[in-house]
């Protein structure tokens, strides 16, 4: 089934573009009434912070901050810094786990906490040989190789990361290796290369093997309502998450997103030429709208924010997603038949959006 280019009105008899609008309208006036967290929860979220304690009964307030004052996250650090001599979070692999375990067992299962780390290999390591854990090289000596075997490298030590309990590793480095001598990059070996094409190819390896080892969709660690998870990838990255080629993603789109957003419990946004939007009770639809200049970097970034839009002024995940994508692109037709594929940016949608809600009198 085919989205058009009059969407009808769903249940609440408002348009797509009235309820878009008046989010940006309301969108304060009418938070709590969705639930919103309070001011004191969205500040502790966005802390991320470090802490001395290597076992759980030496790390009382760090446990009690993360309980009552609603931490977003913290970081493992191998050293102290004030006293490199005295080790602060990391000893062996057993008792990692029995911290990582208790510190995300402290939070709420609805905000899942952040355990960090930096370990991006060689120099640059919290997780060391000598403390029993495998050895990963550099970038710089990664560099030297295939992306292939860089994705290789970043999937095993994701799964070492994920085993340990950690889920937010601060690496790959993407710095240009401009000057070898640099204390802080080059000379740690911190760069893939001084070709910047080579350090994009290897930093996206780095971050593919990190993801496919991270088991993000696992049914059984996802505690979600369902139909109120929505994800939005695209078929590079749907092949990554369900094992399957891309080639047999492109031959059956449809089938492909409405089988995995059942699998996954998930409304699945499956990006790309008629973007495929599935439920999990089966609906599907393919949207009309949109052109290849979407595929430039942040325009994901725009259609997550009006998905988001759309959900907090109350539309179910499903129909939230469906409006988003169609009205995503059309604001990228209208960018384009302005400034080209080729030279729109993700900010030109915004503008359209505008001119969309004029056009429809809204």
């Amino acid at each position: 089934m085919f989205l058009h280019e009059n969407p009808a009105p769903f249940r609440s008899g408002r348009s797509p573009l009235a309820v878009l609008l008046g989010f940006f309208l309301f969108f304060g006036a009418g938070a709590s009434a969705f639930g919103a967290p309070s001011v004191e929860e969205m500040a502790g979220q966005m802390l991320l912070v470090g802490f001395k304690g290597q076992e759980p009964e030496a790390c009382g307030a760090i446990l009690e901050d993360i309980r009552v004052r609603h931490l977003g996250g913290v970081i493992l650090f191998k050293r102290d810094a004030h006293n490199p001599l005295i080790g602060r979070n990391i000893r062996d692999a057993a008792q990692v786990k029995r911290l990582t375990s208790a510190l995300r067992e402290a939070a709420p299962a609805d905000r899942p906490l952040f355990v960090a780390v930096d370990q991006e290999g060689g120099k640059v390591a919290r997780f060391l040989p000598r403390d029993g854990f495998p050895a990963f090289p550099s970038a710089a000596e990664l560099g030297r190789g295939t992306p292939e075997a860089t994705r290789n490298t970043a999937f095993r030590m994701g799964t070492l990361l994920r085993d340990l309990g950690v889920n937010l590793n601060f690496a790959p480095v993407l710095d240009v290796n401009a000057y070898p001598d640099s204390p802080a990059i080059g000379r740690l070996g911190r760069s893939f290369s001084a070709d910047p094409k080579a350090v994009s190819a290897h930093g996206a390896a780095f971050a593919d093997g990190l993801n496919a080892a991270a088991d993000l969709l696992q049914t059984e660690k996802m505690l979600h309502p369902q139909g109120e998870l929505i994800l939005t990838p695209h078929p590079g990255e749907m092949a990554r998450l369900t094992g399957l080629s891309a080639a047999a993603i492109h031959a059956d789109r449809e089938g492909t997103a409405l089988r995995f957003a059942r699998a996954w419990n998930a409304v699945v946004v499956l990006k790309g030429a008629q973007t495929v939007i599935a439920a999990p009770d089966g609906r599907c639809r393919v949207n009309p709208t949109g052109n290849p200049g979407l595929s430039r970097g942040g325009s994901g970034d725009v259609l997550a924010g009006m998905t988001s839009a759309l959900l907090a002024c109350g539309l179910p995940a499903f129909e939230a997603a469906v409006c988003a994508v169609y009205l995503h692109g059309a604001a990228a037709d209208r960018a384009a038949a302005k400034h080209g594929e080729a030279g729109m940016l993700p900010h030109d949608l915004f503008a359209e959006l505008g001119g969309l809600f004029a056009a429809n009198g809204r």
